[in-house]
């Protein structure tokens, strides 16, 4: 899996609890995924982002093909916008 450029610079910088291993397990292995409008793949997984034991789901938008990371953030907004429980 190849990484974007935004990904090393911003997410990296901005939220270096984010690692490449975690993107990686939650395009593998999401709870959900979808299509967007744009043509871009979006996937999450609840991940223990902080190491404090508390699930987060993590967002990871690819390319249509899911083999190139373009960024990545938790989605505190997942359950309000998709409903139910996923974790």
């Amino acid at each position: 899996m190849r990484f974007s450029p935004h990904f090393y610079g911003w997410v990296q910088s901005n939220r270096p609890f984010i690692t490449e291993e975690m993107c990686i397990e939650t395009v593998n292995e999401p709870v959900y995924s979808e299509m967007q409008p744009n043509g871009r793949m979006a996937y999450w997984k609840p991940i223990d982002l902080l190491g404090d034991g508390q699930l987060r789901y993590l967002c990871v938008i690819t390319l249509d093909s899911g083999d190139y990371v373009i960024t990545a953030f938790p989605d505190r907004d997942f359950m309000r916008k998709k409903g139910g429980n996923l974790l």
